[in-house]
């Protein structure tokens, strides 16, 4: 899987064109960071505009990042998934060129910053808008499902990973954290960068998390010191009650003024709650 073999029908570029093209990778053209490396955005000589997703080879799940994206976008010819113009890659580089998306991501129109924008009003989604986003994302996945020559499921799909063309069409993308089921037999190739979490935080299937093996780089305390800090988890410590139980201040014996987030055992899903804000605080 490090060296895969694909066959791109689309251009060449070399690194010294990409790195012309994005001033030198320079932090002026940086639209972004993720996970496995940086995605910077630049100008062809023949001015079209591109993005080029730089990996960060010190990273191990990079180079399988790499190989899954080359493996799936060579392979993908749907409209609302993202296009891959080319790849370049040598021993001391890895990138992936992509058609550039000037309304960005999906995640910053939810979440509303203007001054990201140079295209009118692009933030204020209606309802037309919304519904045709999510079409768009729905259709793209029934092509990777049942229509791709290879049966993909995306793994971290998210606001963040689905970007927005001019006229805010839909385009899923960032395939680094995917699986590819075998062609008509529905087994899993171990192809994601992640062999523990089939997904980013905040996004991971609850049946991946119900029983994980955390080590808590932090200390011990016990029920009876919990107890003790909130006055037996009294109505005068109660701050405020959630979907999946109430939390409560307290003071634990050396001061540290601390909120307990007390969980209704009662409720099936505060057990999968409780799992996965686990893994988010290792």
């Amino acid at each position: 899987m490090e060296q895969p073999s694909i066959e791109f029908q689309h251009p060449r570029i070399s690194y010294k064109e990409l790195s012309t093209s994005t001033s030198g990778f320079g932090k002026g053209n940086l639209l972004g960071v993720g996970g496995v490396g940086s995605v910077y955005k630049g100008f062809l000589d023949n001015r079209i505009l591109i993005v080029v997703k730089a990996l960060d080879l010190e990273n191990e799940a990079a180079h399988k990042s790499f190989s899954i994206e080359c493996q799936v976008l060579s392979k993908d010819k749907h409209r609302n998934i993202i296009k891959i113009i080319t790849s370049c890659s040598n021993l001391d580089f890895k990138g992936l060129v992509f058609e550039f998306m000037p309304s960005r991501s999906l995640e910053e129109h939810l979440h509303c910053d203007a001054g990201k924008f140079n295209i009118g009003s692009v933030c204020k989604m209606n309802l037309q808008t919304r519904l045709q986003i999510a079409k768009d994302i729905a259709c793209g996945l029934v092509y990777l499902h049942h229509d791709c020559s290879i049966q993909v499921v995306h793994y971290d799909l998210k606001p963040n990973n689905v970007l927005l063309d001019f006229y805010m069409a839909a385009h899923i993308a960032d395939f680094g954290n995917t699986n590819i089921l075998s062609e008509g037999q529905g087994s899993v190739h171990s192809l994601s960068t992640s062999t523990t979490l089939k997904g980013g935080l905040g996004y991971i299937a609850p049946r991946n998390v119900e029983q994980p093996s955390i080590e808590f780089p932090h200390p011990r305390i016990s029920h009876k010191e919990l107890s003790t800090a909130t006055n037996v988890f009294g109505k005068g410590n109660l701050l405020g009650a959630g979907a999946f139980g109430s939390i409560y201040k307290g003071v634990l014996d050396y001061g540290t003024l601390i909120a307990v987030n007390t969980l209704n055992l009662e409720d099936e899903a505060a057990h999968k709650s409780f799992s996965i804000e686990c893994l988010s605080a290792q």
